[in-house]
């Protein structure tokens, strides 16, 4: 008999990552999937999915994904680093350059520091 891997899936709880998620799931995985809101967790709890709350614009909330993960003894064997970032303004009041360069230099913190760093720092099985 074979053991259930479990897969963690950053930005689970819409789009491409919840498609993922859903997918796996069928795959008989044990799925963790993160959302940035309370709202998205429910979702993810109400597919069947485990839900955790994660905003890696947060080292607060990196921090606490961690903790929780460590508590609840998860070990992971796949992970799927889906999460994007959204850049919220009245883009009427915003030059097309500032738009870019905002989202761009967000996209790179964001790719750099915190994914390289979940990747870095799940416990893989």
């Amino acid at each position: 008999m074979s053991e259930i891997k479990t897969a963690l899936v950053t930005g689970a709880s819409r789009g491409i990552g919840k498609a993922i998620a859903v997918k796996l799931k069928a795959d008989n995985y044990k799925v963790l999937g993160t959302a940035t809101s309370d709202h998205g967790v429910d979702t993810l709890n109400s597919n069947g999915i485990e839900g955790y709350l994660l905003d890696l614009n947060s080292k607060d909330s990196i921090d606490s994904f961690w903790s929780q993960l460590e508590s609840d003894n998860k070990i992971i064997s796949v992970l799927v680093n889906n999460a994007g970032i959204t850049r919220d303004n009245i883009v009427l009041r915003m030059s097309v350059w500032k738009i870019l360069f905002d989202w761009f230099t967000k996209f790179l913190k964001v790719l750099l520091e915190k994914s390289i760093f979940i990747s870095l720092n799940t416990p893989f099985l």
